[in-house]
């Protein structure tokens, strides 16, 4: 109030005085436009000064500063390949001061301690081309959450990259791996072996773990994981174990039976070949013939369209023929049609001899859509095709039991981190308050989402458990036992992994890592 009271005369001052006209005995102000425009302009500007502070031209930079955060956040939105986005997100961080928060090492996340230490020792060994203690400390001391550098908080307050001190070790520890493999076909020291080198190099890989993409089911949308995978491919990040069920046993067998140099043709051809997996183009059912094999038959579409589309994208290519060609590990997952057998990963371990496009045709059999399909094999010798179980065993969508099978792959293949490209839509209620980020602008915005999160979650997981509860009884009274039991089995699954890509639409862009 002093201010205004003090800034109260110069305002007076400003406004023009009257003049008096001597002819008529009135008075008139003498150049009205010319002179009470620029003081009305000083008036309002000092009322602006004195309401947040700042002069016009700092007024002026922060809104251009607003305008190129914005379209930096579009560009963002419409990038259509990694270094788009890249390139837009540093600069965000940059603008938004979150280059910073990188560089300063200190946090309450992780223990920057430990991790300088591992990256001093890495650095000492590459420098003095020390490969027994390269070999010791990538055997030894690799880890994907020294030091607590894979807390999800660390990933959440930048959009690109964490601190500095987690990419350098991250950067260190591949330049040490790389230096090992070139020194080994080098001259090595007395007492040591290429072998020896190979030897350190598969134990380090199955101490540390390994990484798998898995491609969840969700109908047409499945084919946005398409996008995942030219995303990880550009980036040369596509894992070689990939897993697929329903729709993403679609993408998953077409990538893993294409070599890398066939791959780019693939990712452009794709998306405008032969997909018409419910009806043949140019010969279409009516409403009336869907009706009826709906109601004879128990099923909306022939399967016999989706059984053409996947023999003319793979041919009568087998799990093993496909590991042989591209030394990728397709995984496609099926569901038993009955509730008396466990569910089935298909690959070249369990199911060298199955057809993939019959394994793909059993995935996307979704009830009342395909009815349930046979896996076939194919003989080694002869080629004849035959069924896999000599039982009239019939197999249905992959998602119904195990939509993401990281316990399995767990247990055959070492994978501990799972990148999970998920694009089912009903699967948003059972995603835990974590398996996505949300960046705000404030920590006030912050604490009011993670707020509502937490409520809403609450909230989800009570319902969730009660209607688990109440299916669980409803089976053992024998009350429709296989459609409850399927219906618990969705609704029990874990639906994200270490890294959670979602479509933008619907679910909102997120991952979680790393």
């Amino acid at each position: 109030m002093t201010h205004l009271i003090n800034v109260l005369p110069t305002l007076s001052a400003l406004w023009p005085a009257p003049s008096k006209d001597h002819r008529g005995g009135r008075q008139q102000n003498s150049s009205p436009t010319s002179s009470t425009v620029p003081a009305a302009s000083k008036v309002v500007k000092s009322f602006l000064y004195l309401k947040d502070g700042m002069s016009h031209k700092e007024r002026e930079e922060r809104r251009l500063l607003q305008e190129r955060k914005q379209i930096l956040c579009a560009r963002m939105q419409s990038a259509d390949s990694l270094g788009q986005w890249d390139m837009a997100a540093r600069e965000l961080d940059t603008l938004e001061g979150n280059d910073e928060w990188k560089e300063d090492v200190s946090s309450g996340d992780y223990n920057p301690d430990l991790l300088e230490m591992r990256l001093r020792e890495l650095d000492e060994a590459r420098i003095n081309c020390n490969l027994r203690a390269m070999m010791h400390l990538i055997r030894t001391s690799l880890s994907r959450d020294l030091g607590g550098m894979g807390n999800i908080d660390l990933y959440r307050h930048s959009y690109c990259g964490t601190k500095k001190l987690i990419e350098r070790y991250v950067d260190s520890a591949l330049q040490t791996i790389t230096a090992l493999v070139e020194k080994s076909t080098q001259h090595l020291p007395d007492g040591m072996e290429s072998k020896d080198c190979l030897d350190a190099m598969l134990y380090a890989r199955q101490s540390f773990g390994r990484s798998a993409l898995l491609l969840s089911g969700g109908g047409t949308f499945g084919m946005s994981h398409i996008g995942v995978f030219k995303s990880l491919f550009e980036a040369k990040l596509v894992p070689r174990i990939v897993s697929g069920a329903s729709a993403g046993s679609i993408v998953c067998s077409v990538v893993c039976t294409r070599t890398d140099d066939e791959i780019p043709a693939l990712l452009r051809d794709f998306p405008y070949g032969d997909l018409d997996v419910f009806e043949e183009d140019g010969n279409e059912d009516g409403i009336l013939d869907h009706l009826r094999r709906l109601l004879t038959e128990g099923k909306w579409s022939d399967i016999k369209h989706l059984t053409r589309v996947m023999r003319n994208l793979l041919g009568d290519m087998t799990f093993q023929e496909a590991y042989n060609r591209t030394r990728r590990i397709c995984n496609i997952c099926v569901s038993s049609a009955s509730i008396y057998e466990l569910p089935r990963l298909l690959n070249y371990v369990t199911a060298p001899n199955v057809l993939i496009w019959s394994a793909v045709a059993a995935s996307c059999s979704v009830p009342l859509v395909f009815s349930a399909a046979p896996l076939l094999v194919k003989n080694p010798l002869t080629g004849q095709h035959s069924p896999w179980n000599p039982t009239p065993q019939m197999w249905i969508d992959g998602s119904v039991d195990n939509d993401l099978p990281m316990t399995r792959l767990a247990e055959m293949f070492n994978v501990n981190h799972f990148i999970v490209s998920q694009v089912n839509p009903h699967v948003v209620p059972f995603l835990a308050k974590d398996d996505s980020l949300h960046p705000s602008a404030t920590p006030h915005s912050e604490s009011i989402y993670r707020e509502e999160s937490d409520w809403l979650y609450a909230l989800t997981a009570l319902a969730k458990d009660e209607v688990l509860h109440r299916m669980q009884f409803m089976a053992e009274l024998g009350i429709f036992p296989n459609l409850v039991t399927k219906l618990r089995s969705i609704m029990s699954q874990k639906y994200s992994g270490d890294i959670n890509i979602l479509p933008a639409d619907g679910h909102g862009n997120a991952s979680q890592g790393p």
